[in-house]
């Protein structure tokens, strides 16, 4: 996928890392979704891969610690969507992002530890991360069927 380029729209929420704040994220994704008439598939799609994101920022980089923000960043332009998805805790060596993942009907697969990778690799174009001002970055791109704002 292509870089976010031209103008874009970009929104941002920050968040206290408790789960409870999840569904501010999901119905502020939702209600942009509509807005910007994304079709109904991709928007709930999307939205669980950032909400997975963002729940293993709370959960994982800052280990459910209120004090430590959870920010959340998106970028449309087009058909393209950025999200950042950043959080205070130490991260995670890049090499997992390319493990394997047990297949979703295999036993091993609720077992196993990085669940949210794999769906949030199954659902977007293209996840990097990154540290950057003293944060862990997780970025997830998406190129949508439709432009953004054109509906469908």
């Amino acid at each position: 996928m292509g870089a976010v380029s031209g103008t874009a729209e970009v929104l941002r929420w920050e968040i206290p890392s408790l789960f409870r704040w999840l569904g501010v994220i999901d119905a502020a994704l939702q209600e942009v979704g509509q807005e910007l008439a994304w079709e109904r598939e991709e928007l709930n799609e999307v939205s669980v891969a950032v909400i997975e994101a963002v729940s293993n920022a709370i959960e994982h980089g800052n280990r459910f610690e209120p004090a430590r923000s959870v920010q959340v960043e998106l970028r449309a332009s087009g058909r393209h969507l950025r999200f950042r998805v950043s959080d205070e805790g130490p991260g995670f060596a890049s090499d997992r992002l390319d493990q394997p993942t047990p297949s979703p009907e295999s036993p091993e697969f609720m077992m196993s530890r990085g669940r949210g990778l794999f769906i949030m690799r199954d659902i977007m174009d293209a996840i990097r991360i990154q540290r950057e001002a003293g944060r862990f970055v997780v970025e997830l791109d998406k190129e949508l069927k439709a432009p953004v704002g054109t509906g469908h």
